[in-house]
């Protein structure tokens, strides 16, 4: 996932998913969390116990995540249960910034890999890294496969 400044960014506890969600509502959408409330339909006692105890009820991940415009909560527990978590392409041609930064990210966790299995590379970094690669190389696979499909302007203009 990327923040608004393009630098990759996943949250390592589910409370901090949640802060960075109502952060984007906030940024992107405008939405304090008196409006959040709002849509949400409750009132603020209940939205406040569902994101301070990280509680929110299964059935209003999906509206949280879309009133918020980002999906941190539900990205994170799809990590947490060992899923690889790879964007939808938009069929948009990639562009030598993004390669370069997917050839960058290859070199850092090999890197990362041989020092972890040397005992000199933290478990978080590597991992991180690791799954940032598989989901870029996930997504341009992706892409790739969808070229042939007429509703993607992949290589258009």
């Amino acid at each position: 996932m990327r923040n608004h400044n393009g630098k990759s960014r996943r949250p390592t506890s589910l409370a901090e998913a949640f802060d960075l969600d109502e952060a984007n509502a906030l940024k992107a959408h405008r939405r304090p969390r008196k409006q959040m409330e709002e849509l949400m339909g409750t009132n603020r006692s209940t939205y406040a116990r569902w994101v301070s105890d990280c509680e929110m009820p299964a059935s209003r991940l999906l509206q949280f995540s879309v009133l918020c415009g980002s999906a941190h909560v539900i990205e994170y527990l799809a990590i947490a249960c060992g899923k690889l978590v790879v964007s939808i392409p938009t069929g948009k041609k990639a562009s030598a910034s993004d390669l370069g930064e997917m050839q960058a990210n290859f070199g850092k966790v090999v890197m990362l890999l041989e020092q972890f299995y040397r005992g000199q590379s933290d478990l978080s970094e590597t991992l991180g890294v690791l799954n940032e690669v598989l989901s870029q190389v996930a997504y341009h696979r992706e892409n790739v496969i969808k070229t042939g499909q007429p509703e993607l302007e992949l290589f258009g203009e």
